[in-house]
This record gives structure tokens, C-alpha cells and sequence, in this order.
């Protein structure tokens, strides 16, 4: 439904606006804007009310923040692994950190 009403929030922002400054100039004008407004703040009504019905919503637990650390830290490593296993050149610290893997 968010998509939805962010594809139409900017047309009604946009009428609004119109809506005030013609609302100064012209009463009539105002109020043909308006009607244009109105159909659109009623969509924007429909499209929530859906999100209401049951089974519309999907919740998704949030880790907690030893996963979170687990995770980044599991994806550091990895990458450090990455870097001194594919080298082309290999400096004499990472040759000699590379036999030292090895024996872990």
C-alpha cells in the first residue's frame, strides 16, 4: 500500500499548494481544484484502510545485537582472508602471515 500512496502524494502536495494560492485569487477556482483534491485524498483513505485487513502485514523479527556483531565481525574476517589469499603480489608480512594461517 506504501507504494501506492507514494505514487500519488505528490500529485495531492502539488494540488494543495495550488489549491491555497487559488484559493486567495478565486473562489471558483479553488474550488474545481479542490474537487481533484478531494478525489485523491479519498484514494489515499481506500489504499490505508487495506492495510488493516488480516494477513496484510509481514512482520520481521529484529536481531539482536550480538547476531549483528557476530555478522560483521564473521564478514571481516572473511574479507581479510580474501585479501592475503589473492594477492598477486604478496608483500613479505602477508607471505609470512599466509604460512602462519596456514597452521591455524
Amino acid at each position: 500500500s506504501n507504494i501506492l500512496v507514494s505514487v500519488i502524494i505528490g500529485p495531492i502536495i502539488i494540488l494543495g499548494f495550488i489549491f491555497i494560492l487559488l484559493s486567495f485569487i478565486s473562489k471558483f477556482l479553488s474550488n474545481m481544484v479542490a474537487i481533484f483534491l478531494e478525489i485523491g485524498l479519498q484514494f489515499i483513505i481506500f489504499i490505508t484502510n487495506i492495510g488493516k485487513l488480516p494477513f496484510s502485514k509481514i512482520y520481521i523479527p529484529t536481531p539482536s545485537i550480538w547476531k549483528i556483531s557476530i555478522f560483521f565481525i564473521s564478514v571481516i574476517i572473511i574479507k581479510e582472508i580474501y585479501i592475503v589469499f589473492h594477492l598477486k603480489e604478496t608483500s613479505t608480512t602477508r607471505a609470512k602471515s599466509t604460512k602462519n594461517n596456514c597452521f591455524i
